[in-house]
């Protein structure tokens, strides 16, 4: 893949789980895992470039699941600060792109952190 094609293919979604999280690596025949972490880093680059409405919505639906079940980011069962850092980070950069929408998800960036 060319560097100016990794933009494109971020926006994909082929780093999807099926809940919306991105995954850890790309490899059809042995998936990744659902990487919190690196969902709210992508959400976060995807926000700063206006870019894939549809991706960035899948996740931070999926990363308000997270907290809204483990009231945190974790992995194995247990929370993670710098996780939760990252998946802040690109809830509150998606949040500040569509401020003037009223959207439930983005919206709860703050109860999150609050948490």
């Amino acid at each position: 893949m060319n560097p100016e094609d990794l933009p494109c293919w971020l926006a994909s979604g082929d780093l999807d789980d099926p809940g919306g999280h991105c995954l850890s690596w790309w490899n059809p025949a042995q998936p990744g895992y659902p990487y919190p972490e690196i969902s709210g880093l992508l959400l976060h680059l995807l926000s700063l470039a206006d870019a894939a409405p549809g991706r960035r919505e899948r996740l931070c639906a999926a990363l308000l699941r997270e907290h809204d079940v483990h009231r945190a980011v974790h992995r194995g069962g247990q929370g993670y600060t710098f996780d939760l850092a990252m998946a802040l980070g690109g809830l509150t950069a998606d949040l500040r792109l569509r401020a003037a929408e009223d959207t439930a998800g983005t919206g709860r960036a703050w109860d999150v952190a609050r948490d």
